[in-house]
């Protein structure tokens, strides 16, 4: 099996160091390029051509969305890691590209299994959804917070406040 290269897109860093980290415990695997904005996440995509897209569907700039149905032209297979368990954004995940969801919170081994069956020339999933549980960490909560009570992520200071309510949580 050749070099399978990786971008990962996710909403914030902590969330893109779980998926960077999870993919680099899979033999033949290499992350080339990781960003929290689709924008950029596209460039990466068109300077490395990589195997896979890992996208989430909350990014700065464009969202997931967005970056899906640019690549529909492109060999790059997406697969979307979201909180988002509504069918309609799964099924609008899937209609825009991705070839499998993997629902927040999940393990690791699941992307990596779900990596490998794509990338060994196995037929698409037979689900192509997976629900599969991890703990959330400490930037997830806070957004799923914040998206509740309305705040979206992609307003100027977003960032700064979720960086504020999680020192306040870490250092009382």
């Amino acid at each position: 099996m050749e070099e399978q290269k990786v971008v990962v897109l996710q909403e914030n860093q902590s969330a893109v160091d779980f998926v960077v980290n999870a993919i680099s415990e899979i033999s033949g695997f290499t992350v080339v390029g990781s960003s929290c904005d689709g924008e950029e996440g596209l460039n990466l995509i068109e300077k490395f051509e990589p195997n896979f897209l890992i996208t989430g569907i909350v990014l700065k700039s464009i969202d997931g969305f967005t970056v899906l149905e640019r690549l529909q032209k492109s060999k790059t297979k997406a697969v979307v890691v979201s909180s988002f368990t509504s069918e309609p954004i799964i099924s609008r995940a899937l209609s825009s590209g991705a070839v499998y969801y993997i629902a927040k919170p999940f393990k690791g081994e699941v992307l990596k299994s779900r990596l490998l069956e794509l990338c060994l020339g196995e037929k698409e999933p037979t689900e192509k959804v997976s629900f599969e549980m991890r703990k959330n960490t400490l930037d997830e909560k806070i957004s799923k917070i914040f998206i509740s009570v309305g705040i979206p992520p992609h307003i100027k200071g977003y960032y700064y406040l979720r960086e504020g309510v999680k020192m306040a949580v870490e250092h009382p």
